[in-house]
């Protein structure tokens, strides 16, 4: 009896175990994922006099090739990890493993300050990100999104799949630098792909 009330023992507790390991792998930063930033900046906007619609494009987050980025799929819980989660009652929402948007849920139609807003558009480069506005006075563009790839080659991001900035120019610099157990993969990008669009303006 004494053996069997051990077993049990040691077999519930593994479950909960591998329940627990589970959970901090599938809830984990996204840090400690393939994380990236993207970061548009457009100065010298601010204040200018314009009539109509003004159109701002800059590339987008792409492979090489323009293909846009896959998020992880949403990850369905082991069995030891359902029981946890009935025992300690987790909010619905939280069963599953952490859901990811994709590229049109993280920058289509998003409105920034100078109501600015944003679209993807295909252009005769291919796709591109645009920012749209029919304001008169101008504001400057300062826009950022993160965003979670289900991977990121970080010896060759260009050539190999990984979401870098397109239409891929002129690539003039590409380093990485180990971080702790990650890399931080560092691309120096020239594009000749700006363009500002109205009507009629007056300086």
């Amino acid at each position: 009896m004494l053996l069997l009330a051990i077993f049990i023992v040691l077999f519930v507790g593994s479950i909960f175990a591998h329940a627990i390991y589970m959970d901090a792998e599938d809830w984990r930063s996204p840090g400690r994922r393939y994380h990236c930033i993207y970061e548009v900046s457009v100065g010298g906007l601010s204040g200018r006099e314009v009539a109509g619609t003004t159109v701002i494009m800059v590339p987008i987050p792409a492979t090489k090739e323009g293909k846009f980025f896959t998020p992880p799929a949403q990850k369905d819980p082991y069995l030891s990890q359902r029981l946890m989660h009935e025992i300690l009652d987790w909010p619905e929402q939280h069963r599953k493993g952490p859901y990811f948007e994709n590229s049109t849920e993280v920058f289509d139609n998003k409105t920034i300050s100078g109501n600015w807003t944003t679209f993807i558009a295909e252009t005769d480069k291919g796709y591109m990100y645009g920012f749209r506005t029919n304001e008169t006075r101008l504001d400057d563009i300062s826009f950022s999104r993160e965003f979670v790839a289900d991977y990121f080659d970080i010896f060759d991001p260009i050539n190999n799949g990984s979401p870098v900035l397109y239409p891929v120019e002129n690539v003039s610099e590409i380093s990485v630098v180990p971080y702790g157990d990650y890399c931080h993969v560092h691309l120096i990008i020239s594009h000749n792909t700006l363009t500002f669009s109205h009507p009629h303006s007056s300086s």
